[in-house]
């Protein structure tokens, strides 16, 4: 029933408008889907506990415990251990978070080396200093 009015219809949008509309829509959808922002801040969560334990390693009094004491060691190992086992369970489906877990697990498994690299034998001064000059890089 028409009530005396004319209803114009508008013109189909363009091939170009309605490729745009649809990749709006889908990017949108994935967004929603993968909710790549939560995966994000996890992320971000590691990285400060890894530059946490990074701060405190590097200083002297708890650089010295780490060398000459396995438990120590042993500890430190262990949150490295739990700062990755975080880290693999983001589930990185949107290109830009899997590249940032990748760095981010790179900084992590280089602060495991660390730990596994001191010892007793590690007193020296060229491992120290080696190893200090590692730790402000992260720091930086």
């Amino acid at each position: 029933m028409n009530s005396g009015r004319l209803m114009l219809k508008a013109p189909p949008p363009s091939e170009v408008e309605a490729a745009t509309t649809i990749q709006a829509h889908w990017r949108g959808f994935m967004v929603r889907r993968t909710r790549p922002l939560e995966k994000l801040q996890i992320i971000y969560e590691v990285r400060q506990g890894l530059k946490d334990h990074m701060r405190v390693l590097a200083e002297p009094a708890q650089y010295e415990s780490l060398c000459s004491d396995p438990k120590q060691r042993l500890r430190w190992s262990e949150c490295a251990m739990a700062l990755l086992l975080r880290l693999d369970s983001v589930q990185g489906a949107h290109a830009d978070v899997r590249d940032i877990r990748k760095l981010v697990t790179k900084e992590v498994i280089a602060f495991q080396e660390i730990i596994d690299s001191t010892s007793k034998d590690a007193s020296s001064d060229v491992i120290r200093r080696a190893l200090k000059s590692t730790l402000a890089m992260y720091l930086a």
